[in-house]
């Protein structure tokens, strides 16, 4: 199946990719947290291959993408069919570094 104007490939890997991501929908995960998932799974699956699916879900408005500072991991939120533009403010706890979000 070829790609049309603005439409993706469906591969193994973005479809797998796109479920684990619908399960932690409205939460925050950055690229190694979703690269060791896949890992524990038994995937092959690389972190080349996450970060290509991740900015092309940013890009077609499916996830959202966070960078809190310039020493940290970018995170990802998966916002499926919530698309709207949510404001949130976000913190990051300098103890253990979460990511925290508040309406």
């Amino acid at each position: 199946m070829a790609a049309k104007s603005g439409m993706r490939y469906r591969t193994k890997n973005r479809d797998a990719l796109v479920a684990y991501l619908q399960s932690r929908e409205g939460e925050h995960v950055t690229v190694n947290e979703i690269h060791d998932h896949f890992r524990q799974a038994g995937s092959s699956m690389g972190l080349a291959t996450i970060y290509r699916q991740l900015e092309q879900l940013v890009g077609e408005g499916h996830m959202r993408k966070y960078v809190v500072d310039s020493g940290s991991a970018a995170c990802f939120e998966y916002v499926g069919a919530r698309q709207g533009h949510a404001r949130f403010i976000h913190c990051k706890c300098e103890k253990c570094g979460r990511i925290l979000h508040i309406d």
